[in-house]
């Protein structure tokens, strides 16, 4: 050998030791060959060296198989690993030597070997068992290790040995290993603190099935690891919901309230809801306390305790209509109220109380607005007297959306339109509220414009811009004469005094043509809605 085409034994050795190799293995090698491997090998320099045993299609490897004789293999395998002075057992293509001198091979673990009556997964698993107790135990020991890809090797292993744990311990283990919550829920309270611990595991699915097994374990004191895991681990959270909701029970509900208001996402809110709906009653307390705040928890707890059914909660929902809101607010009341009654816990004093509402409501809402409520509704409309009462009653109402309500049904009940009422309803972004304003001033544009010029003076900033934009909407939409555009311009011109007179310089207003009482319509430009410049 040259070391190019053959290298020579010495070239091997080198070339293994200049790579940091400090052991090398001659994988396979057959029994008759071991004295030739072995005076090879002990010729290479610097490196360790040694031959794994071929015995897959060994004949008696076969025959002591298939006769059952357990102890001659184990004492031949012995003899045969000390006579060829092997490291370990080879098994290549179990079974399908003997059969490839029959022209034939094998295709799966459990085709039969020719002449023999056995398969390569008899073949593997009694060479397997030949380490006996201490094999077991290398797995049992790598079961351990923090590496999911040795846990799951050393799993496989012991299933082909046919090792079936004997404690709950192990039992917790392997069921954690395949995946199965139901074998850890039929093994009880002893695989609560294993699914507990493997809460952590690097590995998701382990992780998961820890999850739903304390799920049907139904452990209270399961409640805050996994809480604290859904924070800590949002791919996570899914799982802990539903396991949180199947373990029920007031602390469980405390849990799923705090996450439902800390998160916003709509997929992990839904997720939490439908858990806190599977709890029941025990989630009721926890949702009360949000009634208190005003703002979007407020209208979450109330959709949530109308889900539920709650009627300890009849009472703040009802009183949440008087409350700031709009449409989107009022429909949330709408369907709570709904549930409430449908439930069947209110009580004869609250049915009535909701009763009455409903008919003050029918007086300014359409029957699609109160569809969650239709078996409530009155058979007959009320009479105009009656409406119009309901209708200024709701005109003092904070929600916006029923203010506008009132508004629409006094006017077509021929009332003077209270602009005065409507003004922070200017502030509201909800199209269906702007699209009614602009359709009252379209309708009465001079008292409108005199309203909104009046409203120029307003010491609320925000409300000066609000009645500078929608002038702007009148001028562009609506055909106006000379007396509407002047009382526009003199609004301007008198705003640009009030805000000169407190020494700032958020709007000005300025004539093209020179003059504000011109006998011709002057044109008015309006500029810089953003920056609240206005140029006339």
């Amino acid at each position: 050998g040259t070391g190019y085409t053959v290298p020579t034994t010495f070239t091997i050795g080198y070339r293994y030791a200049e790579m940091g190799y400090t052991t090398v293995w001659e994988a396979a090698t057959p029994p008759l060959g071991a004295r030739h491997s072995h005076e090879e090998l002990m010729d290479i320099p610097l490196v360790d060296k040694g031959i794994f045993t071929l015995m897959g299609s060994n004949y008696f490897v076969l025959k002591y198989t298939e006769e059952g004789e357990f102890e001659k293999l184990k004492n031949f395998v012995a003899w045969l690993l000390y006579a060829t002075r092997g490291y370990a057992v080879k098994i290549v293509n179990p079974g399908g030597v003997e059969n490839w001198k029959w022209g034939k091979n094998v295709n799966s673990l459990d085709d039969t070997v020719q002449n023999f009556n056995v398969t390569p997964r008899e073949i593997l698993k009694n060479l397997a068992l030949i380490g006996g107790q201490e094999v077991i135990d290398l797995y049992l020991q790598a079961l351990e290790d923090s590496e999911p890809d040795i846990q799951h090797a050393a799993k496989h292993g012991l299933d082909h040995l046919g090792w079936k744990p004997k404690d709950e311990q192990g039992q917790v283990q392997i069921g954690l290993l395949e995946g199965n919550w139901r074998k850890l829920k039929s093994i009880g309270p002893p695989a609560v603190k294993p699914s507990i611990d493997a809460l952590d595991h690097p590995d998701r699915k382990i992780r998961q099935t820890a999850i739903t097994a304390l799920g049907w374990l139904g452990e209270k004191h399961a409640v805050k690891p996994l809480a604290d895991h859904a924070h800590n681990r949002p791919e996570d959270r899914e799982k802990v919901y539903l396991a949180l909701g199947r373990l029920g029970g007031k602390s469980a509900a405390q849990a799923l309230a705090q996450a439902y208001f800390e998160n916003s996402g709509y997929n992990i809110q839904t997720d939490i809801k439908n858990a806190l709906l599977s709890i029941g009653s025990p989630a009721v307390d926890p949702l009360m306390k949000h009634l208190k705040t005003r703002g979007a928890d407020q209208w979450e707890a109330i959709s949530l305790l109308g889900a539920l059914g709650a009627a300890q909660a009849f009472n703040p929902i009802l009183d949440s209509l008087k409350f700031e809101g709009g449409r989107n607010e009022f429909n949330i009341v709408v369907r709570a109220l709904a549930g409430l009654y449908e439930a069947g816990g209110l009580t004869d004093l609250q049915v009535t109380a909701l009763k009455e509402q409903v008919i003050r409501l029918s007086a300014i809402c359409t029957p699609s607005e109160l569809k969650p409520l239709g078996s409530l509704l009155p058979d007959q409309s009320p009479d105009q007297d009656q409406q119009k009462h309901d209708a200024e009653t709701f005109l003092m109402s904070e929600n916006r959306f029923l203010r506008i309500a009132a508004v629409n049904v006094l006017e077509s009940l021929g009332e003077k339109t209270r602009f005065d009422l409507i003004e922070p309803l200017l502030l509201d972004q909800d199209p269906a509220i702007q699209k009614t304003i602009q359709k009252l001033l379209k309708k009465h544009t001079q008292e409108g414009i005199l309203w909104l010029v009046n409203l120029l003076q307003s010491g609320k900033q925000d409300t000066r811009l609000a009645a500078v934009q929608m002038l702007k909407k009148i001028y562009q939409t609506e055909k106006l004469d000379r007396v509407q555009v002047n009382t526009i311009l003199q609004g301007l011109l008198g705003l640009r005094k009030t805000e000169a007179d407190r020494h700032t310089d958020t709007y000005f207003a300025e004539s093209e043509s020179g003059a504000a009482h011109t006998d011709s319509i002057p044109e008015v430009n309006f500029h810089g809605l953003d920056d609240g410049r206005w140029y006339i």
